[in-house]
């Protein structure tokens, strides 16, 4: 897991939410990758750690 401050967000990593149509409006987000494909799976709510672990298919 990378936590990302967003005012300190590395431009290429930027470029990359942009080119996969992953726009963060709300805090807390949450965006996974996967093999170079990028997933936002919250937005402005806080999951549960279960909540997170269903959404990314790990038990």
């Amino acid at each position: 897991m990378r936590l990302v401050d967003l005012d300190e967000m590395d431009p290429d990593f930027e470029f990359r939410l942009l080119e996969n149509q992953v726009f963060v409006a709300s805090t807390p987000s949450i965006i996974v990758e996967n093999n170079g494909t990028l997933k936002l799976l919250y937005s402005g709510v806080v999951p549960t750690v279960e909540g997170v672990r269903k959404a990314v298919g790990a038990s």
